[in-house]
């Protein structure tokens, strides 16, 4: 798959507050936040980058965030709930 930008949508019925998630106008559906914990592996961001790394922090602001470290380096991002397509549990 060649990298892409992609575009997240959050639309939001005013009457009940339900949340609809759309990736690039598309329904998006991703990993339930109740799924993911300290530790696990993420997946993220899925334009063909195969971009993940490793739950350091779990937070809920307006939705739920976590903070990712990925590289030797330890370097790390602020990953969005929405943004998580795919969780593994890691052992150890």
């Amino acid at each position: 798959m060649e990298p892409k930008d992609i575009a997240y949508k959050i639309l939001v019925n005013e009457e009940t507050g339900e949340r609809t998630y759309l990736l690039d106008e598309e329904p998006w559906t991703f990993v339930d936040p109740a799924n993911v914990k300290i530790g696990d592996i993420v997946y993220f961001d899925p334009n063909g980058l195969g971009r993940n790394g490793i739950v350091a922090n779990i937070r809920e602001e307006d939705f739920i965030y976590y903070d990712v470290y990925f590289g030797s380096n330890m370097e790390s991002e602020e990953v969005a709930m929405f943004q998580v397509y795919k969780v593994e549990e890691r052992n150890g």
